[in-house]
């Protein structure tokens, strides 16, 4: 989705996207508000799975270059009970 939230009953989503940087991606990571975080897949074009708790879950991702600046973006990510 593109949106700035989502829902699902899923335990887990897959995040994916494209981060450049004239210096250069270093790093895609993400963070969870409910718990966990982890590093991406791929700089350039990423993929990360993450679990979710139920409720909301706002996830950040986090893009850093190879100079040290970042730039994050963030998702709100509901789990419905089934």
């Amino acid at each position: 989705t593109t949106q700035s939230s989502y829902s699902t009953g899923r335990g887990y989503v897959v995040l994916g996207g494209t981060a450049s940087d004239d210096a250069g991606v270093a790093e895609v990571s993400w963070s969870n508000d409910r718990g966990g975080a982890g590093r991406a897949s791929g700089t350039d074009q990423w993929i990360a799975g993450i679990s979710l708790r139920i409720g909301w879950n706002l996830i950040t991702v986090t893009a850093r270059d190879t100079t040290g600046e970042v730039s994050q973006r963030q998702i709100s990510i509901e789990r419905r009970r089934r």
